[in-house]
């Protein structure tokens, strides 16, 4: 996936034709309808656009510019290796700006589905410790682990994720990154599925190590409940002092 400079725009080569639909050459600017969906966040704000029936995201950053380069950077790099995460579209990083735009990433979050279509809870345990097993053994770590972040598309019953910036590649103490990502899983399997969802975390935390090739996984389970558990009590302190998470 080749990158072609627009100026003051990074864009996919193969997205040029449509990029021009939205870019003033004459100003060197978007321009864009009105957003259906906008979304602010501490230091950056998402938008939704449709444009030609196609969907995309541009994310403004207002501080950390570093995470939008580790944003685009890993979208590229698990593109290549064939992972199912959303689309680089373009990308503007100045001294005072930094946008960053994906094209949708097709499906339903699992926190959805595995509340709406419980009788389809089996696979979709399976196919996401499947994912989670196939990133780990290539060394890979998502490290913002939550189900609304694992997205199904049920037409081809493809798995995705997004949120990637936070990605580690080949960390020295892999370990400690594998128990971090399956206990916030753990967690969210609490905070979006309520009293049922310990039970199904256990589920997929059974079929993950069955397809990881753990060995050890006693002492993982017990690692993995351990950080569950500073998780919550860290996320109820965050709250009590107000903190928006």
């Amino acid at each position: 996936m080749s990158i072609i400079k627009i100026e003051p725009f990074e864009v996919v080569s193969e997205e040029v034709t449509f990029f021009n639909q939205i870019f003033l050459a004459e100003k060197r600017a978007l321009n864009l309808p009105e957003p259906f969906f906008e979304h602010q966040k501490r230091y950056k704000t998402t938008k939704g656009y449709i444009v030609e029936g196609r969907k995309f995201f541009v994310k403004e950053y207002l501080s950390h510019f570093e995470e939008g380069d580790k944003e685009w950077e890993n979208l590229l790099f698990l593109k290549r290796l064939g992972f199912n995460v959303p689309k680089p579209f373009f990308r503007l990083r100045s001294s005072e700006r930094y946008l960053l735009a994906t094209f949708t990433l097709e499906g339903l979050p699992l926190s959805k589905l595995l509340n709406e279509k419980k009788d389809q809870n089996i696979f979709f345990l399976k196919t996401l410790g499947q994912l989670l097993a196939n990133l780990h053994k290539q060394n890979l770590y998502h490290q913002d682990c939550y189900l609304n972040h694992f997205f199904l598309d049920e037409k081809t019953k493809t798995l995705g994720f997004l949120d990637v910036s936070r990605i580690l590649v080949n960390p020295c103490f892999s370990l400690k990154y594998r128990i971090k990502d399956l206990a916030q899983l753990g967690y969210s399997f609490e905070k979006y599925l309520g009293e049922k969802g310990p039970s199904l975390f256990q589920n997929f935390l059974s079929y993950y190590l069955d397809l990881s090739g753990t060995k050890l996984k006693w002492l993982v389970k017990s690692l993995v409940k351990f950080k569950i558990w500073l998780i919550r009590k860290r996320t109820e302190r965050a709250r009590k002092r107000g903190k928006i998470l």
